[in-house]
C-alpha cells in the first residue's frame, strides 16, 4: 500500500503542536515502515524518541541511519550521527568503534587513539580484558592503515640507509615535499608515541 509521505509528515507536525508526541512517533513509525530508506525521516524519528525519552530508541534511529551513510563512504555524516548517538548513550560501543575507522579511514589517527582508547577502557570496565587487548593493537597494524604505514616505514628506512632508499619512487615523492614529510612524521609521531 503507497503511503503519502506529505500528508504522514503534516499530520506528525500537527501531532507535535498539540504537544502529542507518541502520536507523532506514532506517523513517523508508519512512514518509515512503509519507506526504510527514507533516512531523513529515520533520524527523525530518533529526535522524537529522545525527545519523548526513549534514548535506547533514539539511538538505534541515529546509528541505522550512520550505518547506512558509513557504509557509503559519508564518513563525515555518519560520525556525526555516530557522535550523536554517543551523546545519548555514551557506552553504546558501536557508534564508538565505527568513529575509531572512520578516523583512521581519513588518516586522523590521533582521533582513532583516542577511540580505541576509550573502548578499550569501557570494555576493560566491563571485565572484558581480551575486548580491551584487542583495541589497543598498535594502530599500524590495522588493514586500512597499511598504506600510510608502508609510506612510513619506507621513509624511516631511508633515514637510516641514506642515500640508497632516496631511489624508491615513493620515498623520493615524500622526502621531495615537505608537507607530506610533515604529514609522515606525523603519523610516525602517533604511531610510535
Amino acid at each position: 500500500m503507497a503511503v503519502d509521505r506529505e500528508a504522514i509528515l503534516k499530520k506528525a507536525e500537527k501531532l507535535l503542536r498539540q504537544g502529542k508526541i507518541d502520536g507523532a512517533i506514532e506517523e513517523y513509525v508508519r512512514l518509515v515502515e512503509a519507506q526504510p530508506r527514507d533516512w531523513n525521516s529515520i533520524n527523525a524519528l530518533g529526535d522524537l524518541y529522545l525527545r519523548a525519552g526513549r534514548s535506547d530508541q533514539a539511538v538505534a534511529q541515529f546509528t541505522r541511519v550512520a550505518d547506512h551513510l558509513f557504509q557509503e563512504g559519508f564518513f563525515p555524516k555518519a560520525a556525526a550521527l555516530y557522535k550523536k548517538a554517543l551523546k545519548v548513550k555514551s557506552d553504546d560501543e558501536h557508534p564508538l568503534l565505527q568513529l575509531a575507522e572512520i578516523a583512521a579511514k581519513q588518516g586522523l589517527l590521533a582521533d582513532a587513539k583516542l577511540y580505541f582508547r576509550q573502548l578499550a577502557g569501557q570494555r576493560k570496565f566491563r571485565g572484558d580484558s581480551r575486548g580491551a587487548a584487542e583495541c589497543l593493537v598498535p594502530l599500524h597494524h590495522r588493514p586500512v592503515l597499511a598504506v600510510p604505514t608502508g609510506l612510513l616505514l619506507q621513509v624511516r628506512e631511508h633515514r637510516a640507509q641514506g642515500v640508497e632508499a632516496r631511489r624508491r619512487p615513493g620515498v623520493r615523492v615524500v622526502m621531495e615535499h615537505p608537507a607530506l614529510l610533515e604529514r609522515v612524521a606525523e603519523l610516525e609521531r602517533t604511531l610510535y608515541a
